[in-house]
């Protein structure tokens, strides 16, 4: 299960709206296509075949169109800010990997629309200045994409910035903990754990 369908899944009971953003809805594909705009990448960075999928990822993401994408995600928030209630006003955004970056980017630059912010596994910018939200982050042991150093760093930029902010980390993980679909990363207590203390976060947030 991809974590937008999951969360999709899980929140309906929920009076939150929710937008998810990982690799795949940055990038605007379904998972099929994903896999093969990655085998794309392969071959276009000349990555070989036997590398772990990881790499292609890791040299995909540096191809982003950020701006393109970044509209298209500003876009997609603004669509949604018309479907909260008077109850639950804002969006929750919650960002997987790159999509966290995204995320994070979002709630400095739209916090007018966005009641809260959880990320995954992922870090991004430094200036929260303008930001509003509560933030909650779930972060693995030994990540080669999202060293210690910058998880402290956002974590300390935040606080900086005044903003409520819970930061978890899970031992014995790695990048991607959270993702079934990947079931040499997956791990599945961790991933229960980070998510019974979303949907709690996001019920108070």
């Amino acid at each position: 299960t991809v974590p937008g369908r999951m969360v999709q899944r899980n929140v309906e009971r929920l009076e939150v709206v929710v937008l998810v953003l990982d690799l795949r809805t940055v990038l605007g594909h379904t998972r099929e296509k994903a896999l093969l705009t990655v085998r794309r990448a392969r071959r276009a960075f000349g990555i070989a075949k036997h590398d772990h999928l990881s790499l292609a990822v890791e040299k995909l993401a540096q191809a982003l169109d950020e701006i393109k994408a970044d509209a298209s995600i500003r876009s997609a928030t603004e669509l949604l800010s018309q479907y909260t209630s008077p109850v639950s006003p804002g969006i929750s955004v919650i960002g997987f990997s790159l999509g966290a970056y995204f995320a994070l980017n979002l709630s400095n630059t739209l916090p007018e629309l966005i009641r809260s912010v959880v990320v995954f596994y992922g870090t991004g910018p430094i200036d929260f200045s303008q930001s509003r939200e509560d933030y909650l982050g779930h972060f693995a042991e030994d990540d080669a994409f999202e060293p210690q150093s910058e998880v402290d760093r956002l974590e300390s930029v935040l606080q900086q910035a005044g903003r409520p902010v819970t930061f978890h980390q899970y031992s014995g993980t790695g990048h991607w903990f959270f993702e079934s679909d990947r079931p040499q990363a997956y791990q599945p207590e961790a991933a229960d754990l980070a998510w019974q203390r979303t949907l709690e976060f996001l019920k108070s947030a």
